[in-house]
């Protein structure tokens, strides 16, 4: 396949994410699956030079907030039925956000990708 890896990732992260004629569940197979590629890209939560504990979040973690927001519930309710505080979530989709715009694959753009979607996702179903 022609491209960089970095390249193939972004497109198969973003392919994951586009409205196709997949069922709920191959859709959720493939948002899965890109939570994961970009998991263990070179670009990870860990990848930040900061003091302190590691960051909570893990794929687990973001899917099941994923799967909480496509039920309909808030980024915090969805946040402490997880086990973070809700401005932590906050956080991690602004931290999302500016490895989008820095073009950097990382959990946490592959994370604002997904909850992004199921926002939508969302608002479609109710």
């Amino acid at each position: 396949m022609p491209g960089s890896p970095k390249k193939r990732a972004r497109r198969l992260a973003q392919s994951a994410l586009l409205p196709t004629e997949r069922t709920a569940s191959e859709q959720d197979l493939a948002q899965l699956r890109a939570l994961e590629r970009a998991a263990n890209s070179g670009y990870s939560v860990k990848r930040r030079n900061r003091p302190g504990r590691p960051s909570k979040l893990t794929v687990e973690r973001a899917w099941t907030v994923i799967q909480y927001i496509k039920g309909g519930a808030t980024f915090e309710d969805a946040a402490l039925a997880t086990g973070v505080d809700g401005v932590t979530l906050l956080h991690w989709r602004d931290e999302g956000l500016a490895d989008i715009q820095a073009r950097n694959d990382s959990l946490l753009a592959e994370f604002l990708r997904a909850i992004t979607r199921a926002r939508a996702l969302a608002r479609v179903d109710a």
